[in-house]
């Protein structure tokens, strides 16, 4: 039984691989777009569809900041996560101002990754907690 769709909007193969593998065995079914043009064609589509986004910062030149802002203000709950592989705390303060959960450096720490998906879509009095291995 998946716990959850997740959509991680993510040019690099190896950080694609390591999402997904370490999503996937904790029960999350977990979809990727690799072109940021279309992550920007289909953005009200998969604001409304997914449960929880990561977003990488830069993909192509173009601005994962600015499809964080598009996709949160047509669904202002949506959970998105943004990873960047250069993080600053300028990048940190926009991120959580725009509305994300958190701002992960990669490469990413699989456990603190699971962890921050099942408080922001489990993490509730009506839920009990999830406890999944991680590889």
């Amino acid at each position: 039984m998946k716990r959850g769709s997740v959509l991680l909007i993510e040019d690099s193969p190896r950080e694609q691989q390591i999402v997904c593998d370490a999503l996937s065995i904790s029960g999350y079914s977990v979809t990727t777009i690799a072109d940021p043009d279309r992550a920007w064609s289909t953005v009200e589509n998969w604001a409304r569809q997914y449960n929880f986004v990561i977003i990488q910062e830069v993909m192509g030149g173009r601005g994962g900041m600015d499809l964080l802002h598009e996709a949160r203000s047509r669904r202002k709950d949506l959970p998105v996560l943004v990873v960047t592989r250069d993080g600053d705390w300028n990048g940190y303060a926009r991120a959580l101002s725009e509305g994300a959960v958190d701002y992960f450096q990669t490469p990413l720490d699989r456990k603190k990754l699971v962890r921050t998906v099942q408080h922001a879509l489990h993490d509730r009095p009506d839920v009990p907690p999830v406890i999944s291995p991680v590889p």
